[in-house]
């Protein structure tokens, strides 16, 4: 899976999936039922990262602790960038900050054409009496968040921005480097390099381009429920990773080694 990762030690790695989708989302098992694949494929460290959703990250934590998995508070946030959709991976955050919850409820909100249930209802409402009412950025409430305003977001929410799954935005080299060097200018922290649907040459590119342009790196398998989860991270990478994670919030890891 990892071959033709140039310039990356191939001597340790950690089994990782910081990708996921539960129920809240688009995936198809509960947070809880999410956790227990992921033990049984051996992760050590994951993050859920549901589509504009916060919903099932302590159901998931709580689970992750019952094996013994490291949890890492995730998100995918859905941005826009010069009229096209990009998917932010959002690590490493408060995931009470008022402001990024206040977001993410208005873009998930802004695209479910289905008449909220009553379950939905109590729990959006039930959210709003614990905390005041933020004001949302600008385009969040039609679906359009700017991805510049999403990663300062994520920033001051405490955590890291991640370009998921880049070369589904762009897989013309000259112009996924020409994508990366905007985003970087925009504050874009990293970018997915390691994913299932990438030959060891596309992830080898990746890790190049996030080489030369000084971005973090992530791994994940985009799980869903019909793909294996779990990732091989080659140590450097993820000590890398963790460590930025963890400048950003002392939370953000249940288990730092």
């Amino acid at each position: 899976q990892m071959a033709g990762l140039k310039g990356v030690s191939m001597s340790a790695f950690t089994r990782v999936d910081l990708h996921c989708h539960s129920s809240f989302s688009d995936g198809l098992l509960s947070p809880r039922a999410v956790a227990d694949r992921l033990a049984a494929s051996r992760v050590a460290f994951a993050a859920l990262a549901d589509h504009d959703s916060l919903e099932g990250l302590e159901i998931f934590r709580k689970r992750l602790a019952h094996h013994g998995i490291g949890f890492i508070p995730g998100v995918e946030m859905t941005a826009q960038y010069q009229g096209r959709e990009v998917h932010i991976l959002a690590y490493g955050f408060d995931p009470e900050h008022a402001e990024l919850r206040a977001n993410l409820d208005a873009l998930r909100h802004s695209r479910e054409n289905t008449p909220e249930t009553l379950t939905e209802s109590i729990r959006r409402r039930h959210r709003q009496s614990d905390s005041p009412p933020f004001p949302t950025l600008p385009g969040a409430s039609v679906g359009r968040l700017d991805v510049a305003d999403g990663i300062a977001l994520i920033h001051r929410a405490g955590g890291k921005a991640f370009l998921a799954h880049p070369l589904l935005l762009e897989s013309r080299p000259a112009e996924l480097e020409r994508v990366l060097s905007n985003l970087r200018n925009l504050g874009l922290d990293g970018l997915e390099a390691l994913h299932p649907s990438f030959s060891p040459d596309d992830q080898a590119c990746l890790l190049d381009l996030a080489r030369r342009y000084q971005l973090l790196v992530c791994a994940g398998s985009d799980f869903h429920a019909g793909t294996d989860a779990g990732m091989a991270m080659p140590l450097p990478l993820w000590k890398t990773f963790r460590d930025a994670v963890l400048s950003g919030s002392a939370k953000a890891m249940s288990l730092a080694d």
